[in-house]
């Protein structure tokens, strides 16, 4: 139409949006924090005292009014912008701005092109009065609300039918076992055209790994997917393209996107999930204490009373050696309950009483050894940033530890289950080989005694001996072990 109608429907817009005013719940949490904290405010400059202050009560008393103070303005400010509906101001009618994206009958059609850089919101954070939304508008709501999952659906649904989409967001969409429905849903909507792994630190603001993708909204053709795998970011075009088949995704369990993997490699990771029972069924899995908000009154330099224990730090564990502790933490699951939401439910104690398996659970996808593991035979307790594993079944804890310290085991969670976490659910899913085999213990045994007497002491014989019997078990091939230690 005319200018001058374009105009008026602009014009009409802003006015809507200026008069465009929310209610807010009595029961909003921020409303509910607001009285509280008028009233503390009231309570402390309106009551008067019994006794004079000394000067060190007055300066906390000032500091306590001014943070309240401080707190309540910034309460009320953020109350009066959803009032104000601030969020809209910059808002704007995209099929207005965009007639392109409506076919002649005013119907959406989608975007040629859709780009976009999600928002980086970690797990839950302030979206209480928005989840029955996303319930009841996104297909993956299972796990956490990671918002940038959403912007990925709806990048693709405001697409048109062979409409192009990239977005640069966190890359724990591509591996993470919470991510499946998303996968699935790229898998049945699109055709991946190009994956770019960036690592971390491409944004100041944003210490995840990141990754851009593009894909077309399109059945999916047979076609390869091009992934670009830069050592840094910068690197992006000097680094050479390799190709992966988009539909082997579709057979991987909870649909994971393993494009590290050529198809050499890729055949031999799925002839160990396929011929080999998982670590599961020989095992049990659990976690370390995690201490909450309670930290203070979990742990202590000292051991106070009976329910005080040697304590294993993230950092208390290396390969094959002996579990360093640092102070001791209480455990005490009464305790820890009557703090209600500071505390955290903690595992289950034969975890910690009985001889376990101690993993490091946050490792670098660019560190050369994934696995750091060794064996807890003193009764320990340790904190979560540690796995623990405990035997069922009578099944070797040393011929286990042999394995995932091994070569193989150092491989496939470089190429398979690459996240910067090793989960206890990538553990349980890995394959199981006999793990009683007399060799790997003794080989295993005598690497332990050695670690015992000397931490220093050269065990590379031992170490080469377990890696070529763990091969062995596993009934890798010449060819095959060569394409793991390329």
């Amino acid at each position: 139409e005319s200018k001058e109608q374009k105009r008026e429907m602009e014009r009409l817009i802003a006015d809507i949006k200026s008069d465009f005013r929310s209610e807010i719940s009595l029961n909003d949490p921020k409303v509910k924090k607001l009285r509280k904290l008028s009233g503390d405010l009231f309570q402390m400059t309106n009551q008067g005292q019994l006794f004079e202050m000394s000067k060190k009560e007055k300066a906390d008393w000032n500091k306590k009014v001014t943070q309240l103070t401080e707190e309540t303005k910034k309460l009320e400010a953020e109350i009066e912008e959803i009032k104000a509906n601030k969020i809209f101001e910059n808002a704007f009618e995209w099929r207005f701005e965009f007639p392109e994206v409506l076919n002649d009958d005013g119907d959406f059609v989608g975007f040629d092109v859709v780009i976009g850089n999600p928002p980086y919101v970690y797990r839950n954070a302030d979206i209480e009065n928005v989840k029955e939304y996303f319930n009841a508008n996104y297909y993956n709501t299972s796990g956490n609300y990671d918002l940038y999952k959403f912007f990925i659906e709806q990048s693709v649904r405001i697409s048109k039918n062979n409409g192009f989409n990239s977005l640069i967001t966190n890359s724990s969409f591509l591996l993470q076992t919470s991510f499946d429905k998303t996968r699935k849903f790229l898998l049945e909507n699109s055709t991946l055209k190009n994956i770019v792994p960036l690592g971390g630190s491409v944004f100041e603001e944003a210490t995840v790994d990141s990754a851009i993708y593009i894909l077309q909204k399109a059945n999916y053709n047979g076609e390869k997917t091009f992934v670009i795998n830069p050592l840094k970011p910068i690197d992006i075009a000097t680094t050479p393209a390799y190709t992966v088949k988009q539909d082997r995704f579709l057979k991987n369990e909870f649909l994971v996107f393993d494009y590290l993997l050529n198809d050499e490699e890729y055949n031999i990771v799925n002839k160990l999930l396929s011929n080999f029972p998982k670590i599961e069924t020989g095992y049990d899995f659990g976690v370390g204490i995690n201490t909450g908000y309670i930290k203070d009154e979990l742990t202590a330099e000292t051991k106070l009373d009976k329910r005080y224990h040697p304590m294993v730090p993230g950092t208390g564990v290396s390969k094959y050696g002996t579990i360093k502790t640092e102070g001791f933490i209480m455990y005490d699951k009464e305790f820890v309950k009557s703090k209600g939401k500071l505390g955290r439910t903690l595992p289950d104690e034969k975890f910690f009483t009985e001889p376990k398996i101690l993993i490091v659970r946050t490792r670098n996808i660019t560190l050369k050894e994934r696995i750091i593991a060794s064996i807890d035979y003193d009764k320990k307790y340790n904190l979560n940033r540690i796995s623990n594993i405990i035997s069922k079944d009578n099944n070797s804890l040393e011929g286990l530890l042999g394995v995932l310290n091994s070569k193989l085991f150092n491989w496939l969670y470089s190429k398979r289950y690459f996240d910067y976490e090793i989960k206890p659910i990538y553990l349980r899913n890995s394959p199981l080989c006999n793990t009683n085999d007399k060799e790997l213990n003794r080989l295993v045994k005598e690497i332990i005694e050695l670690r015992n007497t000397d931490e220093k002491a050269n065990i590379s014989k031992q170490i080469n001996s377990i890696d070529n019997r763990v091969y062995q078990l596993y009934e890798l091939t010449e060819e095959e072990i060569e394409i793991v230690e390329g």
